[in-house]
């Protein structure tokens, strides 16, 4: 998606949102077939299939949406 991409959270089977906005570690692009984020200046590729760390930042059990942000690497 043109605003970020969904996460599937393994651990508890859900399904979280992970805003362009809070990608902070480099500037991303969307490739031209929309099918991957490419960050700039690391080359770092999110694409279906890629795993991450996330931590979730925001919960609306109302609307059933978590919002999440990438974890740092440790």
């Amino acid at each position: 998606m043109e605003f970020g991409c969904f996460v599937q959270i393994l651990d508890v089977s859900v399904d979280g949102l992970l805003h362009i906005d809070s990608l902070r570690d480099d500037q991303y692009m969307m490739e031209d077939d929309g099918l991957a984020w490419i960050g700039r200046r690391a080359g770092r590729r999110l694409r279906a299939g890629t795993q991450i760390r996330v931590i979730v930042t925001a919960v609306n059990p109302i609307e059933g949406l978590i919002d999440l942000e990438l974890a740092e690497d440790v």
